[in-house]
């Protein structure tokens, strides 16, 4: 048999043809237009779109092309039709069952054989699943960068507002006159919702955009009791603290971090009845060689283990936990759509860490996080400051409240709204004796951000002790800060005693 196409020359010889048709990967078959009686197929068409039979081949040449599980009658009916088909779409069940998302080209063809010269119809058949798979993924990767965007924007407008709050909290509470212990519990309260704030814009950040994770040296004990009160609140549950005496530090993002701990810590308080013990635990522990874990060999971890007492979680569920939207709760006041433990995967997996489960039906759950260590360091009790401080933030807000914390830190202030106002700032006051120590730098500013100002300075005075700050927590430049020329970085918002903490970092190196 050989074919010819489009009026033009005939293939060379049955070899040629027979090498070409069966060695193609593309599933090709020849059907009988008018009948849709398949007439001829290769390898790959047998093999993907036939039935299950015990001479494949053979009888799949027995059988019509309607009868392949395409399905859709109009379908067929552009198969058959009298004009050639490119690129439509349509779906296949396949022997297994599933359904594959496929693309159909027709080509009119003549058969010349034993039977003389025949009309027929060549159907080329392309597998595009995998690529509507990719398509969808990209298209759902686009959805999220989209609103990864609109997160940071706002997050950034509402953190400089925190900034200002948080700020004015702090100093109000350092200012108060004795016997208004009344009064600082209401600023306690207030600053306490404010950093709530802050978390939910971490959160959002985290989940939408990826959110890497901006690291500084943490010790775990207070983080995980500020995670275990906070989530706690209101509820008559008692939580038990387990921590090892010398735990090591670890280098964490702190408020990602305490995100990942309250997400857990609530997975365990919902599991709970109304009374009970949660036992958060804390210890060293180093990966040997024998260990199960993805852990590096030899590290050394800080292991962090949650224990609720509740009903446990069925075995057929434990492998799907961690997958976002998965939830067997109800919605109400403490219920949610299922993102809490997909965050805290993904937050610790960050980290380099990784994070596990345990639950016996009937008497509880247990989960597992682990987080590269540090070597141990004593943390510094803050102290006041020495020196002075450019302040450069194009929020007028920022800058007061900025300005306030750190005069009342014993700095002297100066301030600079834009770049070029910063580097004549800075070069008059080298000028005349009385350079700055340390510069406080926002990131994004009209006219140019702060990696062009950082630039600017660093020719100027290349021992320039530099802090990043903005309201962009997915900043890369918070993920590396070291790299663009600055010492140190602080997210806003902050409190006095964050940047007291960022400016001794600095200003003692």
């Amino acid at each position: 048999m050989s074919i010819s196409m489009g009026g033009e020359e005939k293939i060379p010889g049955p070899s040629w043809y027979r090498l070409l048709f069966e060695a193609n990967p593309q599933p090709i078959i020849i059907i009988d237009p008018g009948s849709l009686k398949i007439l001829d197929a290769n390898r790959a068409a047998w093999s993907c779109c036939g039935p299950d039979l015990e001479d494949s081949r053979k009888d799949f040449l027995a059988v019509d092309f309607k009868d392949l599980g395409f399905g859709d009658p109009r379908f067929l009916e552009k198969i058959s039709g009298d004009a050639e088909v490119t690129g439509l779409a349509g779906s296949h069940r396949g022997k297994d069952g599933r359904v594959v998302d496929l693309e159909i080209t027709t080509r009119d063809i003549e058969l010349n054989g034993e039977g003389g010269p025949g009309r027929a119809r060549m159907v080329l058949i392309k597998d595009v699943t995998q690529g509507k798979g990719m398509e969808y993924e990209l298209l759902k990767a686009r959805k999220l960068e989209s609103v990864g965007l609109l997160a940071g924007g706002i997050a950034h407008d509402f953190n400089n507002l925190l900034t200002a709050i948080l700020g004015n909290i702090s100093l109000a509470k350092i200012n108060l006159s004795p016997g208004s212990e009344k009064l600082y519990e209401r600023l306690a309260d207030a600053e306490r919702a404010s950093l709530k704030a802050k978390d939910l814009t971490y959160q959002l950040l985290t989940f939408s955009k990826g959110g890497e994770p901006c690291k500084e040296k943490l010790l775990l004990p207070e983080l995980l009791r500020d995670a275990a009160a906070q989530t706690f609140s209101g509820s008559s549950l008692r939580c038990e603290f387990r921590f090892c005496p010398d735990l090591w530090p670890v280098e964490a993002d702190r408020p990602q971090m305490k995100i990942a701990l309250q997400n857990v810590i609530a997975n365990a308080r919902e599991a709970m009845p109304e009374e009970g013990t949660i036992t958060l635990e804390a210890d060293n522990m180093r990966a040997d060689e024998g260990h199960s874990l993805p852990l590096a060999k030899d590290g050394r971890y800080v292991r962090i283990k949650v224990v609720d007492r509740g009903e446990g979680i069925p075995a057929e569920n434990l492998d799907r936990i961690f997958d976002p939207y998965f939830t067997t709760k109800k919605m109400g006041s403490l219920k949610g759509m299922g993102l809490g433990l997909a965050i805290v995967y993904s937050i610790i997996g960050k980290h380099n860490g990784f994070v596990g489960v345990e639950s016996t039906q009937g008497e509880g759950t247990a989960f597992y996080i682990y987080l590269p260590a540090l070597e141990q360091e004593r943390p510094q009790t803050a102290k006041s400051g020495a020196g002075r401080v450019l302040v450069v933030d194009d929020e007028e807000m920022v800058r007061e409240v900025a300005g306030a914390m750190l005069m009342n830190l014993d700095y002297e202030v100066a301030y600079a709204a834009d770049g070029d106002s910063a580097m004549e700032t800075y070069r008059q006051a080298a000028k005349s004796g009385s350079p700055f120590d340390a510069v406080v730098l926002d990131l994004t500013m009209p006219g140019g951000g702060g990696n062009l100002v950082i630039k600017k300075l660093l020719e100027f005075d290349p021992r320039a002790r530099v802090i990043a700050s903005t309201g962009y927590s997915d900043d890369p430049v918070m993920q590396d800060f070291r790299r663009y020329g600055y010492m140190e970085a602080i997210a806003k918002p902050y409190r006095l005693e964050d940047l007291n903490r960022k400016l001794h970092s600095v200003l003692e190196r």
